[in-house]
């Protein structure tokens, strides 16, 4: 399933990154905003309709690949670096192949993963490259803060998702997508 994925995907992603130099970069911020607002309103309105009882909290399953939806994933990953495990995750859970939960997230990360690995290849212009060179210090720096960060997260967050409802992470999550969201048109408007 992950090969059919990646059909799609990758010719998505490699035409968003293509794209990247014909936008302007605050028209890419405000997109990304918009894309991260969209889908948190979108986390926090299922949860509401899960509680009204108005779908159920098990998926329904299905035989088919999502290819508008992995289309779309892999497009916006390309052109800003989101999108495509939150959208294509929901089909893989749902797929009547996966067994577990477990399964649909390696397939997904698999597949975040080589997506990744295209789009950077196809992002690497001689004038990036010398643009993360001229800024290496300031890369490590940051480096030096999100490394511990991703070790103690990835050891942190499968206790928590442990203790916590499914249910409750999306309402948490689709929350904290909002809150980022603001804070982006914030920043990129000038408002702070």
């Amino acid at each position: 399933m992950v090969k059919e994925y990646l059909k799609i995907t990758i010719p998505a992603a490699v035409l968003g990154t293509l794209l990247i130099p014909f936008a302007p970069s605050q028209m890419l911020i405000v997109l990304f905003a918009s894309f991260i607002l969209l889908y948190g309103i979108y986390l926090v309105y299922r949860y509401w309709l899960y509680r009204m009882g108005k779908i159920p909290g098990k998926l329904e399953t299905h035989d088919h690949i999502c290819w508008k939806r992995a289309a779309v994933a892999g497009f916006l990953k390309g052109l800003i670096a989101t999108g495509l495990g939150k959208l294509i995750m929901p089909c893989m859970l749902g797929h009547e192949k996966i067994r577990s939960p477990a399964e649909a997230v390696g397939s997904t990360v698999l597949i975040i993963f080589i997506v990744n690995l295209v789009a950077l290849l196809f992002r690497l212009t001689t004038d990036f490259i010398s643009i993360l060179i001229e800024k290496k210090e300031l890369i490590f720096e940051i480096m030096l803060w999100v490394a511990p960060g991703v070790i103690l997260g990835g050891q942190i967050g499968p206790a928590v998702a442990r203790k916590l409802s499914q249910q409750g992470m999306r309402l948490y999550t689709g929350g904290l997508l909002v809150g980022i969201s603001m804070l982006i048109y914030l920043r990129t408007f000038s408002v702070i």
